[in-house]
């Protein structure tokens, strides 16, 4: 594939590998090949991983040389890491390969595993003197291989003695070469040593540059000065002259990740089949997320699937009931979605948007990625506990919407029940039942309007005692769900609104308790209340107390007891407390109002016998006479309601 960008024609895996071969092919071209490419374009993978094997079976009597230029800072090295490169080739050759290529790192290496395996008396190599005899034509013959230049732009070799030397190798040897760099980057380490000396030459106007056709002011500014000096001094001058005699064709590599895909996870993901299975299948979640961001930096996608491996394996371990697992499915996706787009942020340096997103997401199930992703820290029992509870939610998330696009199809029915037939209507109406055993509280009333309406129009086998019962059950199951306002009639129809009201009423009744029990647990625990109303409270309640039979029953114990106990807590206000008891129990036949205070009240006098009259007074001799006659008001009353 070719596309065009920024006046320069891009090629892809498949193209490059194309041109590539064709020109090596034709023993005509009696120049290099350059591959150029940004850093992190996948170049190199894509020469080692991809066209390498490619040349092999192409060229199968050509020696395929691959050599990185990164730090090599002489001609002499070069030449002595070709030799090695070429004795690790013939010794994988001859040993078929029990000695790899990838064993042999330098001569030393090559000769010690040339001794180990035997190999030396295939070649008769005398192994104390052979690396100071060593000439690269004494091994192979130049003319009959390929040769693989790579990080050009980082070799610390002068660029116009390097590519003098390639030259001579593929003028005067037909050596095929392929050179892969970044040209933008090409002579840039030699630009920057001696630089202030650079700078003083740089700045003198009396050097004119034909490349600045524009005028500058007097005074030459920094920017100016920078764009001289590279004029001048960069590499780029004496590497365009050369690349001329030397480059044949120049390939602009610009990797289709899709292309790169499948043979990253490959070489990435060795031993978790099932990993790699999975992020093969997802595809489009990383392929279309860098596409969208433009970001086409392979070790990005390199630091994806290593990441992703990581986390598929914890998630995988997750063992969940099998109505679950779509949900796990779903996380899978999500998780991989997320470090997608991390590590894009991460690797385009967006560290202080990363940084606050981190806080953000500190409480979030997803904060996992960042932590592995920014410190390598890893808590696979944390991680399982997260996705657990959010697979748990997503289920019950998505039974919620389920039962909500129910509902709705259920609701339009019973509004328009009139265009049904007339077999239709018994399910519709034992679906409405079922529906009210599990909607939302606040949608009953709706259900009950449609199927009161049903019954005045004639609909037969509508019981509303029915109704009643699924509205008592419900509230018996879960009496907070249910408010007063959620059953309230707006319509104007009479006649339905009195059969509303009869199905409702003892749902009423039963809120409307409920509500007046609350009210008072809240008025009989406040924390002030002892010190002016409690008795006025008691006096104004004790009606209500009586007719629910229910005063001890509303109190919390352990508050009570921490109240007498606290030295911070007058005298005055423990005779408060007492009072207010005498309002209510003011009548001797208590058992027979009272009888569900008996637990409260035993629990509060056991306490009391249990600790000692002694430690709620705080040597106190006021609270030792309040508190015993509290004692005494509480062992009378328990005693009338044990009877």
């Amino acid at each position: 594939m070719y596309f065009r960008k920024e006046n320069f024609m891009y090629t892809d895996e498949n193209s490059t590998k194309e041109i590539i071969i064709n020109y090596f092919k034709d023993d005509r071209n009696r120049q290099a090949i350059m591959l150029n490419g940004e850093w992190g374009s996948g170049k190199t993978f894509f020469v080692k991983k991809i066209l390498i094997d490619k040349l092999k079976k192409e060229f199968k009597d050509t020696n395929i040389i691959y050599l990185s230029l990164y730090g090599m800072d002489s001609i002499e090295s070069l030449k002595k890491e070709l030799n090695n490169e070429y004795i690790a080739k013939m010794v994988e050759s001859k040993t078929n390969g029990k000695i790899s290529n990838e064993k042999i790192s330098g001569g030393i290496s090559v000769l010690v595993e040339l001794g180990r395996q035997g190999v030396g008396k295939i070649f008769n190599i005398d192994s104390e003197k052979i690396i100071e005899k060593i000439e690269l034509e004494d091994f192979f013959k130049i003319g009959n291989s390929i040769i693989i230049f790579d990080d050009l732009e980082r070799c610390s070799i002068k660029v116009n003695d390097l590519l003098g030397f390639i030259n001579n190798m593929v003028e005067h040897k037909g050596t095929k070469v392929l050179i892969v760099a970044n040209e933008k980057e090409i002579g840039k380490e030699e630009l920057y040593s001696n630089l202030e000396l650079k700078y003083m030459i740089a700045s003198n106007r009396d050097i004119l540059l034909e490349s600045r056709d524009r005028k500058y002011e007097d005074k030459i500014r920094k920017s100016e000065l920078i764009e001289r000096t590279e004029d001048i001094f960069s590499s780029n001058i004496f590497y365009s002259r050369v690349k001329e005699k030397l480059i044949g064709i120049t390939i602009n590599y610009k990797p289709n990740i899709n292309n790169l895909y499948d043979a990253i996870l490959k070489d990435c993901i060795i031993d978790n089949d099932a990993a790699k299975e999975y992020v093969k299948s997802q595809k489009e979640i990383v392929c279309g997320t860098l596409r969208k961001e433009k970001h086409f930096n392979i070790r990005t996608m390199i630091s994806i699937v290593l990441a992703y491996e990581k986390f598929f394996g914890i998630i995988d371990e997750i063992e969940l009931d099998k109505e679950l697992e779509k949900y796990k499915e779903l996380e899978k996706k999500e998780i991989l979605r997320r470090t997608v787009e991390l590590l894009i942020k991460i690797k385009n340096g967006n560290m202080l948007k990363v940084e606050e997103e981190y806080k953000y997401f500190n409480d979030s199930p997803y904060v996992f990625i960042y932590d592995y992703l920014l410190y390598s820290y890893i808590n696979e029992s944390s991680i399982k506990e997260n996705i657990e509870k959010r697979v748990v939610l997503s289920k019950k998330l998505a039974d919620e919407r389920e039962n909500d696009e129910k509902e709705s199809e259920l609701f339009n029915k019973l509004i328009y029940w009139w265009k049904l037939d007339e077999e239709e209507l018994p399910s519709l109406i034992s679906d409405a039942k079922n529906r009210m055993k599990e909607c939302q509280v606040i949608n009953i009333k709706s259900i009950l309007v449609s199927i009161i309406h049903m019954r005045k129009n004639g609909v037969k086998y509508i019981n509303y005692e029915d109704y009643k019962d699924i509205l008592k059950e419900r509230f018996e199951k879960k009496p907070q769900d249910f408010k007063t306002e959620y059953f309230r009639y707006y319509y104007d129809d009479i006649e339905i609104k009195d059969d509303y009201n009869y199905i409702i009423k003892d749902l009423i009744q039963e809120i409307n308790l409920l509500k007046g029990e609350s009210y008072l647990k809240d008025k009989l625990n406040t924390e002030k209340i002892w010190k002016d109303e409690f008795i006025s409270l008691c006096n104004k309640y004790k009606d209500e107390f009586m007719n629910k039979g229910k005063f001890f029953y509303y109190m919390d114990i352990e508050s009570i007891l921490k109240r007498l106990k606290d030295e911070n807590t007058k005298s005055m206000e423990i005779y408060n407390f007492l009072e207010g008891i005498k309002e209510v129990y003011y009548f001797s036949n208590l058992d027979s109002c009272f009888k569900e205070d008996l637990p409260n009240l035993e629990l509060l006098v056991g306490k009391i016998d249990e600790c000692g009259i002694e430690e709620f007074i705080n040597e106190k001799p006021n609270k030792r006479v309040v508190m015993n006659m509290l004692k005494s008001k509480l062992d009378d009353s328990l005693e009338i309601l044990k009877q």
